[in-house]
């Protein structure tokens, strides 16, 4: 048996290069710094980076009628940047007190 011949397939033409992809950053789950024990929250403030105890000040600075029902975009971003900076910690290696009370 013969074989027929292949098919050529025709060459696509020249495409533009694909633009560099940007990865994007790991996302944190928000921490609820009112619940955390005060030991723990201490803790994270005397933390030697200082980004936390940075953060919290910051916090408080742009949260001040938060509890009153008046959220602004500053304050929601600082609250992000408290919870970026407990992480970053966390996973720089801070150990932290164990709670006394467990959920």
């Amino acid at each position: 048996m013969a074989r027929s011949p292949r098919r050529l397939r025709p060459t696509a033409p020249p495409s533009r290069p694909r633009p560099e992809r940007r990865h994007r950053q790991r996302r944190a789950t928000p921490i609820p710094w009112r619940r955390l024990e005060d030991r723990t929250k201490d803790a994270l403030r005397k933390s030697p980076g200082g980004r936390v105890l940075a953060a919290y000040q910051k916090r408080g600075k742009e949260c001040k009628g938060a509890l009153s029902g008046e959220v602004t975009r500053a304050c929601e971003q600082a609250d992000t940047a408290l919870s970026n900076a407990v992480v970053a910690e966390i996973r720089g290696g801070l150990t932290l007190p164990v709670p006394e009370h467990l959920p």
